[in-house]
């Protein structure tokens, strides 16, 4: 073998050598940068993933915050609502221990009228307070159950059409008589109950409510409409707010809470729908909401 034979065979191996190294190093960077790239990854994840917890804690927080206000808003309306029935109460009662012996048999009947006008609205009130506090604490369960609608709109009528007879109000009744809903029956009692009692308490003497139902897709859409003192638009932006829960007095002065609207909306929701409400002033209002309509198979001869 020639010398330059030789010194190319060593320039080869040592060429080879220096490529190896450089290789091996260019691996080792490249297999450190993925590592890299990858811990960098994973900790770009880690942040984002923590950014969003933190976004939602925050949400969650305002949410809070927003709920206690309107809590604490809604505590001071509804006590305001107990001072109005009871300051009525003490009021009557202060008089009537003074001066009882001066007054008239038809004076005390007057005073005793009144009385229980005050005594049923503190029992509405607690009634709706209750049954709000238990949906709040989840107390009140969702038990859907498959009824006639005309039946248990025609007992909350005849409940109430002492009431409306007071004030000569009529009660008209358009259902259809043989459909079948799905929904919670006590939810639909409570609604249908406050639908029409605000009804009778906004008509005017001799005025009319109307309980109607028609049948959409699959749903029944059921409407509560009364030609009496309607609601303005102001109002209407209040009824199912419960940092607002307005009331106001009825065409005889019945006395309301504001509450009742509120689970009305809420237990139409558990039974998977919405409620609306369209009105204007001096023209009257109405009330809609909708519940699952239950189809009956029918058998058909061949």
């Amino acid at each position: 073998m020639s010398l330059l034979n030789y010194i190319l065979i060593v320039f080869f191996i040592i060429i080879s050598g220096i490529a190896g190294v450089y290789y091996r190093l260019y691996i080792l960077k490249k297999k450190a940068y993925f590592l890299r790239t990858r811990e960098n990854t994973k900790i770009l994840v880690q942040i984002k993933a923590l950014k969003k917890a933190n976004d939602r804690l925050e949400i969650s927080r305002n949410e809070l915050q927003e709920i206690n206000r309107n809590k604490d808003k809604f505590i001071s309306i509804i006590s305001h609502d107990f001072r109005g029935p009871l300051n009525s109460l003490t009021a009557l009662l202060q008089i009537l221990m003074k001066y009882a012996e001066s007054f008239s048999k038809d004076e005390l009947k007057d005073f005793g009228r009144n009385m229980d006008k005050s005594v049923h609205n503190l029992l509405d009130l607690l009634e709706n307070l209750f049954k709000w506090s238990q949906s709040q604490s989840k107390q009140i369960e969702h038990r859907p159950e498959v009824f006639v609608l005309a039946e248990l709109i025609y007992k909350t009528v005849n409940l109430l059409e002492p009431t409306a007879h007071n004030k000569n109000i009529l009660i008209q009744v358009e259902v259809d008589p043989i459909i079948k809903v799905n929904a919670d029956k006590h939810m639909m009692s409570f609604i249908l109950r406050n639908l029409l009692s605000n009804a009778i308490k906004f008509t005017h003497k001799g005025g009319v409510v109307r309980i109607t139902s028609q049948t959409k897709n699959n749903e029944v859409e059921i409407a509560v409409s009364d030609n009496g003192v309607g609601i303005s638009k102001e109002v209407l932006s209040k009824l199912f707010r419960i940092n607002t829960c307005f009331t106001s007095n009825g065409t005889e002065n019945e006395m309301g809470t504001g509450l009742g609207l509120i689970l009305c909306q809420e237990f139409v929701q558990k039974n998977g729908g919405i409620i609306q409400v369209e009105s204007e002033l001096k023209q009257g209002t109405t009330f809609r909401f909708c519940v699952p309509l239950v189809y009956e198979e029918v058998e058909v001869e061949l």
